[in-house]
């Protein structure tokens, strides 16, 4: 199966009871995410990428939309994967993982993967983005010591759209469990489709393996 990599339309995967909720970036789409999306469909996982409203093919419409707005979807996307699945995972880049960081600290993941994910805004960062990202920042920083599910977060070096220290802010505040941190010296911000994006596909694969579907 070949990755659709320009695709900007949702996308969804049948499988077995343990579901993955991927999640986009700011000004992204779930193009971003199809990738490794359809990797973990063909190990049987039931898989969901959500777009969120004002991206992709709506980027008009972004303007009028906001963190709250994001997190409401994140939440439809795991009511929806609970009506077949008895195990969800999220799995989000840059701001998709902090919305995933949202859902854990509501106690709605078994499991999260972050890639990316901004607790400092980095220097491509800035004006109306900055004020949007920086509210859920401090929202989700503030509760991230409710954060109980396993965690794997990874963080790319040459990210030059999150400052890389954000992962070190996560893995300090996050202390009900002990997260996995993953650092990637040779990628960009947008890991899933960089330069080690196979080596990071089956990083995942391999923290995905200790959720196994219920008979």
């Amino acid at each position: 199966m070949k990755p659709q990599r320009r695709s900007v339309e949702p996308f969804y995967f049948p499988g077995n009871r343990v579901g993955c909720l991927l999640i986009h970036g700011f000004s992204g789409s779930p193009s971003e995410m199809r990738l490794i999306g359809e990797r973990l469909a063909q190990d049987g996982l039931t898989v969901l990428g959500i777009l969120l409203a004002g991206h992709g093919l709506t980027q008009e419409q972004r303007p009028k939309t906001s963190w709250e707005d994001w997190a409401k979807e994140a939440e439809a996307g795991v009511k929806a994967l609970r009506k077949s699945c008895d195990t969800v995972i999220g799995i989000g880049l840059s701001m998709g993982g902090l919305l995933v960081l949202h859902l854990a600290t509501l106690d709605l993941l078994d499991g999260i993967v972050t890639m990316n994910t901004p607790m400092v805004a980095g220097e491509a960062i800035s004006g109306k983005v900055l004020l949007s990202l920086d509210r859920g920042i401090r929202q989700v920083e503030r509760k991230l010591d409710l954060v109980k599910c396993p965690a794997l977060l990874m963080q790319s070096m040459k990210d030059r759209t999150v400052n890389p220290v954000s992962v070190k802010i996560l893995q300090e505040k996050i202390q009900q469990v002990r997260p996995t941190v993953l650092l990637w010296e040779n990628s960009g911000h947008i890991l899933t489709l960089g330069a080690e994006r196979e080596e990071v596909v089956h990083r995942v694969q391999d923290f995905l393996r200790q959720f196994k579907a219920q008979a």
